[in-house]
């Protein structure tokens, strides 16, 4: 029970300094650009958090089969649902992050974006938070949760320096996005190092893929249902309002984000 209790404290540890840190540079970017380049933030970060959540569920996906696996001792079958799970989300990925990115333009023109780039921006955003949440499924799942916080903290600290440097030679929408891509890439070569510690010696083993697919399509139905609830309503505001009271909402919607996982 003790460790139990141990193990869950160091997770909302975690989570608590991760959600901070983030909040920081949220306020931080706000101060930076002014209202009318905030609100254009707001929403590419909406729309990267609405296709995070959405496909939220393969990190809860590779964390609920790698503790099965685990708990029996299993560890190659840990290393071949990784490599399988990790292997279909960056080539059907890359695929959909293509067509995203070609219907940028259009969307970014509909939500009164200045350019297309910060939404596709955040396309890419979405694409390596996919990557970097297979494997840390994988921490979830052993319960290695110092790893999984060095790996999230990381993230949010790597996001807040190259932000500061980048806005400090640009204050535009695009540079402070641009740290969370330095971000990604940052704890997705960690996220390799801290897996490979884990299942690099050991073979794998076969999967039963069909277990996998009915546990994922019902919760792939319930986080695109709630990604919708929590970002639309900016996206909303971004296209009938002006850069002003989207910029001023944006703010407001960052705190409200972010506040819940800090006390959570």
């Amino acid at each position: 029970m003790g460790s139990e209790v141990r193990k869950s404290f160091i997770l909302v540890l975690g989570t608590g300094a991760t959600a901070g840190l983030s909040l920081v540079f949220a306020v931080y970017v706000g101060r930076v650009l002014g209202v009318s380049d905030y609100a254009d933030f707001s929403a590419a970060v909406s729309v990267a958090f609405l296709g995070g959540i959405a496909l939220g569920p393969i990190n809860g996906i590779v964390a609920r089969f790698t503790a099965e696996y685990n708990g029996r001792g299993e560890v190659g079958k840990i290393r071949a649902l990784h490599y399988a799970i990790l292997k279909r989300v960056a080539l059907g990925g890359l695929a959909v992050l293509m067509v995203a990115s070609a219907g940028a333009y259009p969307l970014a023109k509909s939500l009164n974006f200045a350019s297309p780039w910060p939404l596709v921006t955040a396309c890419v955003v979405v694409y390596l938070t996919l990557l970097v949440s297979v494997s840390r499924g994988l921490l979830r799942g052993v319960q290695h949760f110092g790893s999984y916080n060095l790996n999230t903290v990381l993230e949010a600290v790597t996001r807040l320096l190259a932000g500061a440097a980048l806005l400090a030679l640009a204050a535009t929408t695009l540079a402070a996005l641009s740290a969370y891509v330095i971000a990604l890439l940052t704890v997705l070569v960690l996220a390799a190092v801290q897996v490979c510690k884990v299942v690099g010696h050991h073979a794998p083993e076969r999967l039963d893929s069909l277990a996998v697919k009915r546990f994922a399509v019902m919760m792939f139905f319930v986080m695109l249902v709630s990604a919708g609830f929590q970002n639309l309503d900016m996206l909303f505001v971004k296209r009938y309002t002006t850069a002003v009271e989207a910029g001023l909402y944006g703010a407001a919607f960052t705190f409200a984000r972010m506040i819940p996982a800090i006390m959570t």
